[in-house]
């Protein structure tokens, strides 16, 4: 039972940790990325207040590439959560064969084959 518990608590940490570092980067990366094609690009807003527009338009007619990442930073948010959650469900998955349950289940999954091909139809 202790065993089982240390197993877990291991497999739990390396996927939690593989989450963050893959969620943390690609966030941070974005961010840096971001506040640099937005200072580099802060001419095209004008003056004055309300001027979002004109740097949309501006961005848009401009520079398409820094008009995806400034428009589309929280969509990026969202598919680093979307990969940083596969990824780790994967890496749990592979933790797990490779530990004392790949056995298990490869023993489960030859008895349910070998129950399915010697039923007839």
């Amino acid at each position: 039972m202790k065993e089982n518990i240390k197993l877990t608590a291991k497999i739990t940490g390396k996927t939690a940790l593989k989450w963050v570092f893959i969620f943390a980067t690609g966030n941070l990366i974005t961010l840096i990325t971001f506040l640099i094609a937005l200072f580099s690009i802060i001419e095209l807003a004008g003056g004055g207040h309300g001027s979002i527009i004109a740097l949309f338009v501006g961005l848009l007619s401009t520079n398409f590439f820094a008009f995806l990442l400034i428009f589309g930073a929280p969509i990026f948010i969202i598919l680093y959560f979307i990969i940083a959650n596969k990824i780790s469900i994967q890496n749990a998955i592979y933790l797990l064969w490779e530990g004392k349950l790949g056995d298990y289940i490869s023993s489960k999954v030859g008895n349910m084959t070998r129950t399915l091909t010697q039923k007839e139809g």
